[in-house]
């Protein structure tokens, strides 16, 4: 299953290096670093996240997966 983990510059206990340690142990994912966010980055970063979100998709749709 496709994974994207949504991480933010301004959070102690899901940091990017977390997200990226264990997007590596997960097939076919990826992060994302959200910044300016803390812990509701869908209400305090909705634009970026839903871009994020998009681009993820678009990248698996034109692998064909």
């Amino acid at each position: 299953m496709p994974s994207l983990f949504v991480a933010s510059d301004d959070r102690g206990e899901w940091e990017p290096g977390e997200a990226d340690r264990v997007a590596r142990l997960v097939r076919q994912a990826q992060t994302v670093v959200i910044s300016n966010a803390r812990t509701l980055i869908p209400l305090e970063r909705l634009r970026e996240l839903a871009a994020a979100i998009s681009e993820f998709r678009n990248r698996l749709d034109a692998a064909g997966t």
